[in-house]
């Protein structure tokens, strides 16, 4: 059985792109596939880019870390 299985983007690159609205500092996260198409909308001129992460790296490398260590980490990630 040698099934070729086709992965997105997002499931193969594990990747987050996170956006912080310039005026009410929502946080968006989105994958790889989502923020392609997310770019070319009016919308994405009202929110600034401010991390892209391996997502399994990061949640692997947030979890082993103390709690006053994952807030940093997490702050960081939005620009704070």
């Amino acid at each position: 059985m040698n099934e070729k299985i086709e992965l997105t983007d997002a499931e193969y690159f594990g990747m987050a792109f996170i956006y912080v609205h310039k005026e009410t500092k929502k946080v968006k996260v989105l994958n790889v596939d989502l923020a392609k198409n997310w770019h070319k909308t009016p919308d994405a001129d009202t929110w600034t880019h401010t991390s892209t992460i391996n997502t399994h790296l990061y949640l692997e490398s947030l979890l082993n870390e103390s709690k006053a260590a994952q807030n940093k980490s997490l702050k960081g990630l939005v620009g704070k």
